[in-house]
């Protein structure tokens, strides 16, 4: 993270058990190297963790949803399936997200807007009436 400052890592299902162990993950382990790698660090622990992106993927599991949203916050969750398992994943997705993201602003960020920004793609042209 501190070679590649704008490296962009996206993580499966709202993070993993990242946002879940944000408390364990707060300091660096403890052993003989902890001195040698807080040296090195320009930030916390968890400061790096907060660059990653966390998908939507998690099922109709409203409560992981609010979790990874808390965590990496609005601006680095994008918008997963796990579709090719099971069509009915993104109906779960939705509902997650349409449960627990009450901003319209965020919601769009989410389905749409931050994959762009992260994979550098254009915006989507209106539908020509």
């Amino acid at each position: 993270m501190e070679r590649y400052p704008d490296i962009k890592i996206i993580t499966h299902h709202g993070g993993g058990i990242i946002p879940q162990c944000a408390g364990r993950l707060r300091d660096l382990p403890f052993g003989p190297e902890r001195k040698d790698v807080a040296r090195r660090l320009t930030a916390e622990p968890l400061d790096y963790f907060r660059r990653f992106y966390g998908d939507t993927a998690q099922f109709g599991n409203a409560g992981g949803m609010r979790c990874a949203i808390d965590f990496f916050g609005p601006d680095h969750i994008l918008f997963g399936t796990d579709l090719g398992f099971n069509p009915e994943f993104a109906s779960g997705s939705i509902a997650d997200i349409e449960a627990v993201v009450p901003s319209e602003e965020d919601r769009r960020k989410i389905y749409e807007g931050n994959a762009r920004r992260v994979l550098k793609l254009e915006a989507r042209l209106p539908a020509v009436s």
